[in-house]
């Protein structure tokens, strides 16, 4: 954020659900005396795998996150296709 660039970060904490967080920078502004310069939303992984879930191809297909430096951060590979 500090180089005004859109962020996706995982964040694991222990004893806490692994969440992804997705922010973009904004111009300057303040709601209700809060300063801010960027707008994020964060899911819990499970909640976001599973809104990832597709019933295409009669459940052989899967769906993949990645970061451009390759990174995986969501497989929702079906359990039909790992073998």
């Amino acid at each position: 954020m500090l180089e005004k660039q859109s962020v996706v970060v995982n964040s694991v904490v222990p004893d806490r659900p692994e969440i992804m967080v997705f922010a973009v920078p904004v111009a300057p502004g303040s709601y209700r005396q809060f300063d801010y310069e960027a707008i994020a939303i964060s899911f819990n992984n499970t909640d976001l795998v599973e809104a990832l879930k597709i019933s295409a191809f009669d459940g052989h297909s899967s769906t993949y996150a990645v970061l451009p430096d390759g990174r995986v951060v969501v497989d929702n590979a079906s359990e039909n296709m790992v073998k």
